[in-house]
């Protein structure tokens, strides 16, 4: 089974095209501020005190007022998924590259280097000789990648406090060696193949929607631990004809090709450095698939990396990642108690496949707008599907009934949007047929992934608690059937906070539940 792909960056694959590049605009300060206060505050602390962040970054109800201007004075771009900013780069039309900060989640994905790849390629079109910066710790391997170089090791004072930068730059001579002729930069040359197959892939994080695919059933071998761990040495130690080799089909489909492999394994190399320190390893069974985490310090990361593999029931790898280890969003409102009175979405028994404040548990707790979200499906004999398990119909849930969880307005009701086959997403639509209801008090549901053509209400219909709505499907950026549930401040995907979703009346594993949130494992009913 697909560890259901959907609405936020996942375990295993998801958001393989998600990104997009635009212009920043004025509006866009508050959200720029946000995102540099959390990276300053949450990624450079081993190369800052508490004192030097808080006077580099420091707390604010709003951006400062001059940040409107500066973002877009000269070249400023920014990169956004679902609507939201992930990192931004701005550059004076002198070459000097003021801002450069990315979310720590999206830390070796490749964003920062889109963005870098934009700026230069606008230097280079002004014809400019050089770029230059005032790069800090964390910053200076990345531009040390790119062939910048330090000219200057200095000191600045901010708020008394003095925190150590350094000058950098690089040439740019006419025919340098930065973009190719064809307008392709290394970056992109690099996984050309798998983005004009429709992938995206990043340089190294792979991303794959064959994570667990297909719902096989059976253990993968004797012992799960020391293949997968075989599996992660091999690639690691650059052996990627061995990797190859044990992939599934679908999982080689996804690579691209041995070539292609060896590729993104270099990527990871130049990107985050070697492994250093083993901090854990871990396998868990999920839905007839044994997933082996190991978790480790690098020499070029800040964070801790993740290496995830997925066997089969035969121990042949149907899904693999590597990233720097995600991080739980900070949120103002995890002491909050729903206002709506919330019942399941859904009738019979259902299983939480992610749900819960961790990471751990839920890994939609990195994404603010979802912080507190919830994909469920149905599991018969530990099995999400019968029958083949490469058409959506044969999953357990497609085809359910979706109900309103607590009377309210529907404020948006998208129908026409196709059902993905299975292990294929649709980045472009994520919430793919979706329903939108205002319960009010500030609080509205995210209903997603709804089969073509089975929406029962429109805007501005309302609707009473266990009305139908439409039936379960997968749609929009889901890798199997499932249905994705979540609480927020704004009816905007991407635009708002996360809120607790404290369902009433309900059994947890055969336990009754008056109120209460859905953990991932649990198998959750709706009680009459």
């Amino acid at each position: 089974m697909t560890a259901p792909s959907c609405l936020a960056p996942a375990r295993r694959a998801r958001y393989i095209g998600g990104m997009n590049l635009r212009p920043l605009t004025p509006a866009d300060a508050a959200a720029c501020y946000a995102l540099f206060h959390r990276t300053v505050h949450g990624g450079t602390g081993a190369f800052y005190s508490a004192e030097q962040r808080a006077a580099w970054a420091p707390a604010r109800d709003r951006a400062p007022e001059t940040w409107p201007e500066r973002l877009t004075s000269g070249f400023a771009i920014c990169a956004t998924r679902r609507g939201r900013i992930v990192g931004f780069f701005t550059m004076g039309h002198d070459g000097h590259i003021d801002f450069a900060y990315v979310a720590l989640e999206e830390m070796g994905r490749g964003t920062a280097g889109r963005l870098y790849d934009a700026c230069e390629a606008e230097a280079r079109r002004l014809g400019l000789p050089q770029m230059d910066t005032a790069a800090s710790h964390l910053a200076r391997r990345f531009f040390e990648k790119r062939g910048w170089r330090v000219t200057a090791r200095q000191t600045v004072i901010r708020a008394s406090v003095g925190i150590e930068n350094f000058r950098m730059e690089k040439s740019l001579p006419p025919g340098g060696d930065a973009c190719h002729p064809d307008g392709e930069t290394r970056e992109t040359r690099e996984t050309g193949i798998a983005r004009r197959r429709g992938r995206r892939m990043t340089r190294w994080s792979i991303r794959i929607a064959a994570l667990a695919l297909l719902g096989l059933a059976g253990a993968a071998g004797a012992d799960p631990l020391a293949t997968a761990r075989r599996m992660a040495e091999a690639f690691l130690r650059g052996d990627v004809e061995t990797v190859w080799q044990a992939a599934t089909p679908q999982m080689r489909e996804a690579f691209g090709s041995v070539d292609d492999l060896a590729g993104l394994r270099e990527g990871l190399r130049r990107d985050l450095g070697t492994e250093d320190t083993i901090l854990s390893e871990s396998v868990e069974t999920q839905s007839g698939h044994e997933v082996f985490t190991r978790l480790s310090r690098w020499s070029g990361s800040a964070v801790p990396v993740e290496l995830v593999v997925a066997l089969d029931g035969t121990g042949r790898i149907a899904g693999f990642l590597v990233r720097p280890q995600p991080v739980a969003a900070p949120s103002p409102h995890l002491e909050y108690e729903t206002k709506a009175r919330l019942r399941l979405p859904v009738e019979g028994d259902w299983h939480v496949y992610w749900g819960g404040r961790e990471i751990g548990e839920n890994y939609h707790a990195a994404d603010p707008g979802q912080r507190f979200a919830l994909d469920i499906l149905v599991l018969e004999e530990g099995q999400s599907h019968s029958g083949d398990p490469a058409e959506p119909a044969s999953y357990q849930c497609w085809g359910r009934p979706i109900l309103a969880p607590a009377e309210g307005v529907v404020v948006r009701a998208v129908d026409g949007l196709p059902d993905q086959p299975i292990g294929r997403l649709d980045p472009a639509h994520p919430a793919g047929n979706h329903v939108v209801i205002d319960f009010g008090q500030g609080e509205y549901g995210f209903l997603a992934h709804l089969q073509e053509g089975s929406l029962r209400v429109a805007q501005g219909d309302r609707v009473t608690a266990g009305q139908d709505i439409g039936l379960c499907g997968n749609s929009g950026n889901s890798s199997e059937p499932h249905l994705h549930f979540h609480l927020q401040t704004t009816p905007d995907l991407g635009r708002g906070e996360g809120l607790p979703a404290q369902f009433t009346h309900y059994l947890a594993d055969g336990q009754r539940v008056e109120r209460g949130e859905p953990v991932k494992g649990q198998t959750i009913r709706a009680l009459p």
